[in-house]
């Protein structure tokens, strides 16, 4: 799932990603987790600045995306370039961090593009302040991978039990306009499946009493009666899911399912009656289905 803002390209719109992605986190029950931000206007203001072969840049952002320090010194080695660039370069795996990394990053090049990204991943963390957030954020001007495709800040959500990022982001206002619209624009998505495993891993129980929900059981035979009540109890805003009972199965097989799956009330139509069972109480009352739908 995921989120966008368009239109807005100020420092608050980059941290309300981060905070939304935060939100999202913490509701879904994770609370080891870390937001790993960086720029992509820091690695692009020393590319663009770079003397040197597109063959050499390409080496250069593989030994950064796979913090390869050993094959930057390498290559490095054999290349004339400026001393700045060459020192950024070889200490760019050491750009991850607290708030207090950007201040060594500031100062290992005077670039005018590098230093206005420093400058916005500062104002974004200014704004997590005020949000109390900023425990939950690291640094990291390494993270250039599909540098070409974000314009600004790049954002990761990291937590345990996975082998990579269960949500990922940032700014690409670029993008609208190759469908006719210029437009700034921020975003994220966030692996369900990925937070679902994380979840697991870490030994946090789901709640779904807050998402309480009904079941409605219904036979084949009894389809035609069963559509039209759910679309009912749908439009009066009981959300409910409809379940064909499989031939053979028990109705206690699914009461018990319905019970595991958070439900507040299962609903059991059999031919023109309807049962509905109040799982908290454990009460049952049986009403003929005229009756149930004259109460929606």
């Amino acid at each position: 799932m995921g989120a966008e803002l368009i239109n807005d390209d100020s420092p608050e719109a980059d941290a309300e990603g981060i905070i939304m992605m935060i939100d999202c986190f913490l509701a879904a029950g994770l609370t080891d987790f870390r937001i790993d931000i960086g720029q992509a206007e820091f690695y692009k203001g020393i590319m663009d600045a770079l003397e040197a072969s597109e063959e050499v840049k390409e080496q250069i952002h593989e030994y950064i995306e796979n913090k390869n320090a050993l094959g930057m010194e390498i290559l490095l080695s054999d290349l004339s370039m400026k001393d700045c660039y060459r020192n950024i370069l070889l200490e760019y795996n050491d750009l991850y961090g607290d708030v207090t990394m950007l201040e060594k990053a500031k100062k290992l090049t005077i670039n005018p593009r590098c230093q206005a990204a420093i400058a916005r991943l500062e104002e974004v963390y200014e704004v997590l302040k005020l949000y109390g957030y900023e425990k939950y954020v690291s640094f990291d001007l390494g993270m250039v991978n599909h540098f070409d495709y974000y314009t600004g800040i790049i954002f990761r959500g990291y937590t345990y039990g996975t082998g990579d990022a269960i949500g990922k982001g940032g700014r690409y206002d670029n993008l609208l306009a190759q469908f006719g619209k210029e437009a700034s624009a921020s975003g994220f998505t966030i692996l369900i499946d990925d937070v679902l495993s994380a979840l697991s891993r870490q030994n946090i129980s789901i709640s779904l009493k807050e998402y309480a929900y009904s079941l409605l059981l219904y036979k084949s035979e009894d389809r035609q009666n069963a559509i039209p009540l759910v679309v009912k109890l749908r439009d009066a805003g009981v959300r409910t899911e409809l379940v064909s009972m499989t031939e053979g199965k028990m109705l206690e097989e699914y009461l018990a399912f319905g019970k595991n799956q958070g439900a507040e009330g299962i609903l059991y139509l059999d031919g023109e009656n309807v049962t509905v069972y109040d799982m908290a109480s454990g009460e049952q009352e049986t009403k003929t289905l005229q009756e149930f739908r004259e109460e929606y």
